[in-house]
C-alpha cells in the first residue's frame, strides 16, 4: 500500500524538479518578453525586394523557452512573404539561437547575444531565395517601439541594408 502512495509522490517530485530546471533554462529568453503583445508595424526597403510593409507578432511558446515571431511582409507590388521565427537559448554556447522560415522557401539560422540593455545582435545566414550572410541588431526602445538594423555581408565586412522602425499597436486597434 505504501508503495502505491509513494510512486505518485515520487513522480510528482520529479515533475516539479524538471519543470523548475526548464524554467531556469528559459531565463535569458525572458529578456525578449517586452516584445510580446499587440501587433508591431513598420515599413522598409530592401535592394532585392523594394519597399515593403511589415506586420509582426511576438509570443512566448513551448514552456516560455522560445520567442515566436510571426511576420508578414507586403511588397509594393502586393505580393506577401510570411515568416516564422523561433528564438531560444543555447545553454552550452551561452548564446541565443534563431531559426527562421519563409513562405518564399528561405530559411535562416543565427546565433546572438544581448549587448547592453534591450539590444540584441544576431549574426547568421539565410539559405534559399534570399541567400545572404547577415547581422541584425534589434533595439527595444520602449514598450511601444523598437528598431531593427539589418546589415548584409559584403566583400570585406557587413554593410547596412535596412533600418526598420516598428511601432506597437493593440491587437484590438483598427487598421489605419
Amino acid at each position: 500500500m505504501r508503495r502505491r502512495l509513494l510512486l505518485p509522490l515520487v513522480l510528482l517530485l520529479i515533475h516539479v524538479v524538471a519543470t523548475a530546471r526548464l524554467s531556469a533554462q528559459a531565463g535569458p529568453v525572458q529578456a525578449l518578453a517586452p516584445l510580446v503583445g499587440g501587433i508591431w508595424e513598420g515599413e522598409g526597403e530592401l535592394p532585392a525586394l523594394g519597399r515593403f510593409r511589415a506586420e509582426r507578432t511576438h509570443e512566448m511558446t513551448l514552456g516560455n523557452r522560445y520567442l515566436r515571431i510571426r511576420q508578414t511582409m507586403t511588397l509594393a507590388d502586393g505580393r506577401t512573404i510570411e515568416e516564422e521565427t523561433l528564438i531560444g537559448w543555447d545553454a552550452e554556447k551561452e548564446r541565443y539561437t534563431l531559426w527562421g522560415f519563409s513562405s518564399d522557401g528561405s530559411r535562416s539560422e543565427a546565433m546572438g547575444e544581448a549587448v547592453g540593455e534591450n539590444r540584441f545582435v544576431f549574426t547568421g545566414r539565410t539559405h534559399g531565395a534570399r541567400a545572404a550572410e547577415w547581422r541584425m541588431t534589434s533595439f527595444i526602445i520602449d514598450e511601444g517601439s523598437m528598431s531593427v538594423l539589418l546589415e548584409v555581408k559584403g566583400a570585406r565586412d557587413f554593410q547596412p541594408a535596412m533600418t526598420l522602425a516598428f511601432r506597437r499597436r493593440s491587437a484590438t486597434d483598427s487598421q489605419p
